[in-house]
């Protein structure tokens, strides 16, 4: 019996797909479309039901709570006036991780660890210095820490000044790594515009998939909205007033566009973030960096935050007008 093969090379089956969807109707594409991205989803929504319902990885949980919660104690202590008192029941979540994370024998010198006792250790030492009694809750709570850890020492905040700050402005950039750190109180001194623009043209030669460039910047300068954007964004409490100084400080709403529009299929999705070939995150945290680094280099200081794209990103899409 003879058999025939027919072999379709990839212009061949680009060319049939293109005419199928063109005959099919456009419904019934939709829902084969609908489905592709749902099998390509697939593993990392099994991924995140696991998490939740087995709750696997103690170890890294742990890790990643106590990192956030004693992160907010340190934006709380980095505040132009930080309020006597603050972060209460932060404080009791950070104590119970620490003391969690001691039962489990994880290792003492990781640095989330280290620099949670040391967070506990300055939030009291800032409240002796202004003369602020805490409550007698408060107190036991924290001795459970540095009774248990008094060796224990990380790194403090940074109070320092405009000049000592820049110091290293035309450095190299091993120093400027070491040098920068996200300012959280700003002066009414207007940054230029030509200067913002600048910044993103240099942060445009950071490398991005294929060259797509789907990062979009837009720079707010009302007041009002430079508000409405700023309350959707819960990170920047205590010191986002700071940003809408009538002399004209600017605000950086930075986005990807939507995969669909930059990647060929749901596969390509993480690439709009990051480039396997170019080390993963490379490519967004790259654009980022050479962002802040242009802006210290230009003489001011930023402080990035983060909004989740579908839980509070939508109404700022109506703020700032950006496309649908």
């Amino acid at each position: 019996m003879l058999r025939f093969y027919v072999y379709l090379y990839n212009d061949d089956v680009m060319t049939l797909r293109s005419k199928l969807k063109k005959a099919l109707p456009k419904k019934l594409v939709y829902y084969y479309a609908l489905v592709s991205a749902i099998r390509a989803y697939m593993h990392d929504i099994r991924i995140r039901a696991y998490d939740k319902v087995y709750n696997a990885s103690d170890a890294e949980k742990l890790k990643r709570d106590l990192t956030v919660n004693y992160h907010i104690i340190e934006k709380g202590l980095t505040m132009p006036e930080p309020r006597p008192g603050f972060g209460k029941q932060v404080v009791f979540n950070v104590v119970d991780y620490i003391l969690r994370y001691d039962r489990m024998n994880l290792p003492k010198d990781a640095v989330m660890f280290v620099q949670s006792v040391s967070v506990i250790k300055e939030y009291l030492a800032y409240h002796k210095k202004i003369g602020h009694d805490l409550d007698q809750e408060v107190q036991a709570k924290t001795a459970l820490v540095t009774e248990s850890f008094p060796e224990i020492d990380g790194q403090k905040q940074i109070r320092t000044s405009r000049d000592e700050y820049l110091e290293h402005i035309g450095g190299t950039f091993d120093q400027f790594c070491r040098s920068r750190y996200s300012v959280r109180h700003y002066s009414d001194q207007e940054v230029p515009l030509a200067v913002l623009q600048e910044c993103i043209e240099m942060a445009q030669r950071s490398p991005s998939f294929c060259n797509r460039q789907p990062n979009r910047v837009h720079i707010v300068k009302n007041d009002k909205t430079k508000e409405a954007v700023l309350a959707l964004q819960n990170g920047n409490r205590g010191f986002g007033h700071l940003g809408r100084h009538p002399a004209g400080n600017h605000l950086y709403r930075v986005r990807n566009q939507r995969p669909a529009r930059t990647a060929r299929k749901p596969l390509e999705r993480g690439n709009v973030h990051h480039d396997p070939a170019q080390r993963p995150a490379l490519s967004r945290a790259g654009r980022l960096l050479t962002k802040l680094e242009r802006i210290e280099g230009q003489g001011s200081g930023a402080s990035p935050a983060f909004a989740h794209p579908w839980q509070r990103g939508g109404p700022d899409r109506h703020l700032v007008r950006i496309p649908a």
